[in-house]
């Protein structure tokens, strides 16, 4: 068979894209290698895109570390590029070859060579996206024997790219060697995700591990968000100390701490292979033990001064082992730092008295104390107002409206694991104010709060006709951003994740009116009906819980989407499972109880309607039936859901965006049998 002139001749690779062949291009009479895209990927736009991108930004570079693009085209429906042949494998084969693991000489030369092709990706305003050892290959023969060359640049991107090529807000890569920011879905440098990906890379050759190994990619990913990045020492006591220096700079948890550049990774390595110490890399020696275990028992003050805020807060940051006291007024709570500094300080921007800026310029100044764990923990949304606040020396930024309390938990613990006590702090509690319990008042205060919000929002929503105008969007965006972290703390974790969904939702329509979803309104509208619906109905006495990850089947024929659909659905603390076709799915449910299934409208085989009605057919699902998400390109597809045999359903209408997604399957989930106004849950 002959693709672009090119005759293929053996196949060398299959991955999600597509395939490799060895090829023979006759006209030059030199061997290559052609990537062919997966015909069903080819009918997407968006995927024949990436592809043509991935061609354009390899033959954007000319080095000697950079796999070399010769052809890109398009020969009887059939996508392929061309691509110079290396011979010898890459890094992980020859790991695999090597016993599993290579010595660390060995490692640092492929990793050394890895990071002076990323440096002339980056100079050419490009970021790889997925370093990884299998994207790492080494030239077995002649002049450039041992050498590596960077692949696969299917993910890289620069400038606008960003936001045209790439589902906002999407975690992409390979999860074993991503960095946690990203994982997070952060708008962050990309760079610096290139960066712990070599460190990341260099700890798999070196040790024979991924840093971070589970049975799903969900499962890697908590693990990489939650646990300190391992010590290669474990697995290689004799590794010398500059190596291990060099993977912990390289994979530090904030962007920030690690190498500032490309080059300064290969300067380092160089150092190394050289017998020199690395010029670069500097940080503190790797976290021991769970954050937990040495947080706990930790005084911490939180200064706000919103009184539901600051006592819902205390309750969540006591139930971890930390010891809270909150000060509403910036004077009062400087005078009590003085007195009796605490462990750690968490600051609200705005406050009376003396503002947060001010007191975390005075706590960084001081000789005693200037190393205290500080986290800005506001609502502030002027990126003015956030680079102040990390100007002035905070350890984290953090938005209210975006962060769980047990993220802000989870925050402060693994600061003060990693602080090392260089004062001397008084064991008095004096000052220290007993915590409330998180019921009662409390919670009947804020869930008054919320539904007086939520039904404003609510009136504007359905004042404008049917479509509601950008300024509308943007105050639905700035008036509901506050309550997110208020139902979290009230232990209604997804309802709060659902709100700021919304609130991101409502900024997306409001920046883009042109380009939103025929259900895109509908879905604001019934999201908040939700929220209210919580906060109106809600016992003020039902126990507060984090939720656990509820199992969601995915179902649809396309990989990349159904692969997409689940990245998405993962991100919100949702377990998504997924399915080919309509068999499969039947197939799970019948061993497993899904409250949501999120499945294609027209599929080969059974179709998503025929799937739902046999689902909730079964059994087990009889008392409470499996909410239904269809997603289809058909205009009237939601008369299916409403000729329906009464399935608790909705419709996401094709092209729509992560955030629609999000938001449209907590509605589901919280309004339905598992959500927290469920006949199992008091309700006023």
């Amino acid at each position: 068979m002959t693709v672009g002139g090119c005759r293929l001749v053996d196949r060398l690779a299959v991955g999600g894209m597509g395939m490799v062949f060895r090829g023979m291009q006759d006209s030059l009479r030199r061997a290559v290698a052609v990537k062919v895209l997966n015909p069903s990927l080819a009918e997407d736009p968006i995927q024949r895109a990436r592809f043509e991108r991935e061609a354009r930004a390899t033959a954007a570079i000319n080095h000697p570390n950079i796999i070399r693009c010769y052809a890109v085209g398009e020969d009887r429906g059939l996508w392929f590029i061309v691509y110079e042949l290396v011979q010898g494998g890459d890094t992980e084969m020859v790991s695999s070859r090597m016993g599993g693991r290579l010595h660390w000489k060995q490692a640092l030369n492929y990793i050394r060579d890895a990071a002076a092709g990323l440096d002339a990706i980056h100079a050419a305003g490009l970021v790889h996206r997925d370093i990884k050892p299998s994207n790492l290959l080494v030239v077995e023969s002649g002049p450039e024997a041992g050498r590596v060359k960077l692949c696969d640049f299917g993910l890289a991107k620069g400038g606008d790219e960003q936001v045209r090529l790439t589902s906002s807000g999407l975690a992409i890569g390979t999860p074993s060697f991503m960095a946690p920011e990203q994982a997070q879905g952060d708008e962050v440098d990309g760079r610096f995700g290139d960066i712990y990906a070599l460190g990341a890379s260099l700890y798999f050759l070196i040790t024979g591990r991924l840093p971070y190994d589970g049975t799903t990619a969900w499962a890697v990913l908590t693990q990489l968000i939650r646990d300190p990045f391992p010590d290669p020492r474990r697995d290689v006591p004799e590794l010398p100390e500059p190596v291990v220096v060099l993977i912990r700079t390289a994979t530090a948890r904030l962007p920030t701490e690690r190498h500032s550049t490309a080059a300064a990774f290969r300067e380092d390595c160089d150092d190394i292979l050289s017998d020199r110490p690395p010029r670069h890399a500097r940080r503190p020696g790797f976290e021991t033990g769970p954050h937990q275990a040495l947080g706990a028992g930790k005084r911490v003050m939180v200064v706000d001064d919103d009184p539901v805020i600051g006592r819902l807060y205390q309750h969540r940051l006591s139930r971890d082992g930390l010891l809270v006291e909150v000060h509403h007024d910036g004077a009062v709570a400087w005078e009590q730092i003085q007195a009796n500094p605490p462990d750690a300080l968490v600051l609200d921007l705005v406050l009376p008295g003396l503002d947060g800026i001010e007191i975390l310029k005075l706590v960084r100044a001081h000789p005693a104390y200037g190393r205290m764990p500080v986290v800005v923990f506001s609502n502030a949304s002027f990126d003015t107002e956030i680079a102040a606040a990390w100007a002035a020396g905070a350890d984290r930024v953090l938005a209210k409206a975006a962060t769980w309390p047990r993220q802000l938990a989870s925050e402060l613990h693994k600061l003060l694991a990693s602080t090392a006590a260089g004062i001397q702090r008084s064991t008095s509690r004096r000052g220290r104010t007993e915590h409330v319990p998180m019921a009662g008042e409390l919670r009947r205060d804020f869930l008054a709060h919320a539904g007086t919000v939520l039904s404003r929002i609510q009136a504007a929503l359905d004042g404008d006709g049917g479509k509601p105008a950008p300024p509308t969007l943007l105050g639905v965006a700035r008036t509901i951003e506050p309550l997110a972290a208020g139902f979290g703390a009230a232990g209604l974790g997804r309802v709060g994740v659902l709100v700021a969904a919304v609130e991101g939702f409502a900024r997306q329509l409001h920046q883009k009116p042109d380009s939103t979803s025929a259900t895109a309104v509908p879905c604001l509208r019934a999201a908040v009906a939700a929220a209210l619906a919580v906060a109106e109905r809600l016992d003020d006495d039902a126990p507060p819980q984090d939720p656990a990850p509820l199992p969601v089947l995915v179902v649809d024929d396309d990989l990349v989407t159904r692969r997409t659909t689940a990245g998405v659905l993962t991100k919100v603390g949702l377990a998504a499972e997924e399915a080919g076709n309509g068999e499969q799915a039947l197939a799970l449910a019948c061993a497993k109880v899904y409250p949501l299934v999120v499945t294609d409208l027209l599929m080969g085989g059974m179709n998503g309607f025929s799937l739902a009605r046999r689902i909730n057919e079964l059994p087990a699902y009889r008392q409470q039936p499996a909410a239904v998400l269809f997603m289809t390109g058909l205009e009237d597809a939601g008369s299916f859901v409403q000729t329906g045999s009464g399935t608790h359903a909705a419709v996401l209408a094709k092209p729509f965006s992560p955030l629609e997604l999000t938001t449209r399957a907590l509605t589901l989930l919280i309004t339905g049998p598992t959500g927290p106004l469920s006949p199992k849950t008091p309700a006023k």
